[in-house]
């Protein structure tokens, strides 16, 4: 939809149906079937209806979900064909382009790179989401991911370099790897406030680097579900990684989500070595890992969280500790213990 000299267009898939409609009985959006030929056409017309010229004031381009439409509708090829279009129009307003979400369009590493040459002319860009793509894979005939691919990670890694206002990316569930998670840590700008790669891999390394990261301005660093690699859960080790940028007097984070990591008791013993003396968390979710061991039996985990709230944390005040499990009369002592010291930080001023 587009209106007046700071426009926002929104592609609801890559039929451009604007949202129109009930929802069918599925619970799928409906879609109205746009020709691919007639796609790039109406993407320049949309522009054009802004303000009467070619290259309107577009602040906010949201193409969410047009992969799937187009896949949908003419296979892989037809995908690729649409990603290109959507480039072209990203590079028609870039100029102006403060917020883009990318999310869910099927982008595979070519497509990454793709997008990447467009994004290198929106020096304004402040909000990025390329959420629920392949990004870090190949994607073959049929569409499904196929083959690692570092290229396209390689190349958006250089464009977001150079963006130096952006403040927000949003990469989850983007099948990233170690090395790729490592990699665009390393390239991040020193703007970058939020980040996520939450649903992607990361190893001790890799979290190394996002807690350089946290020292260097970041706010907010979601990777929920990220320490499951090969199957086999490394929380242990990502969190000894994490910890000790949590205690470093520079740490700028605010929120950290840490949600679904099998995160055990000597896990969150560990991380708690950061946290008793952090000066800047004010929540910390640790929902849905094992925090208690397993079998909800093991209190050293909840014991160390206890302390580090009452030994020298100043700051937290918000923690999601639900899907945990608890048992035992020593776990739910060290719980209620948990739960009353939060409710004293909470009242503090």
């Amino acid at each position: 939809m587009l209106g007046g000299r700071d426009a926002t267009l929104l592609i609801d898939g890559i039929d451009l149906s604007w949202r129109m409609g009930a929802l069918m009985g599925n619970g799928s959006p409906p879609h109205y079937a746009l020709q691919l030929e007639a796609f790039d056409s109406a993407l320049a017309t949309s522009l054009r209806q802004a303000d009467g010229i070619e290259t309107p004031h577009l602040r906010i381009f949201d193409a969410t979900g047009a992969g799937f439409a187009a896949t949908h509708a003419g296979g892989v090829d037809a995908h690729g064909w649409a990603i290109d279009a959507l480039c072209r129009t990203l590079l028609r307003a870039s100029g102006s382009l403060t917020a883009v979400s990318l999310a869910s369009c099927l982008l595979d590493g070519r497509g990454a790179a793709a997008v990447a040459n467009a994004l290198r002319h929106a020096p304004a860009l402040a909000v990025l989401s390329l959420a629920d793509n392949k990004m870090g894979m190949l994607l073959s005939a049929s569409g499904r991911a196929s083959t690692s691919c570092h290229e396209g990670i390689v190349c958006l890694g250089q464009a977001l370099s150079s963006l130096r206002r952006l403040q927000c990316v949003n990469l989850r569930g983007c099948g990233l790897v170690p090395q790729q998670v490592l990699h665009l840590a390393h390239v991040l700008p020193p703007t970058l406030r939020v980040l996520s790669v939450a649903f992607n891999h990361v190893d001790n390394t890799a979290c190394s680097a996002l807690g350089i990261l946290a020292t260097q301005g970041l706010t907010s660093l979601d990777a929920a579900h990220t320490m499951r690699w090969a199957g086999t859960s490394n929380a242990h080790l990502c969190c000894t990684a994490l910890a000790p940028f949590l205690s470093n007097a520079a740490c700028t984070l605010e929120a950290l989500y840490l949600a679904s990591n099998g995160i055990d008791a000597a896990a969150l013993t560990t991380l708690c070595a950061g946290l008793r003396s952090n000066t800047s968390i004010t929540e910390l979710d640790v929902a849905m890992n094992a925090c208690a061991g397993s079998d909800g039996a093991n209190p050293a985990g909840l014991q160390a969280l206890r302390k580090a709230l009452v030994g020298g944390n100043t700051t937290l005040k918000r923690l999601r500790l639900c899907g945990n499990p608890v048992d035992g009369h020593i776990c739910l002592e060290a719980a209620l213990a948990l739960g009353k010291a939060l409710k004293v930080k909470r009242s503090e001023p």
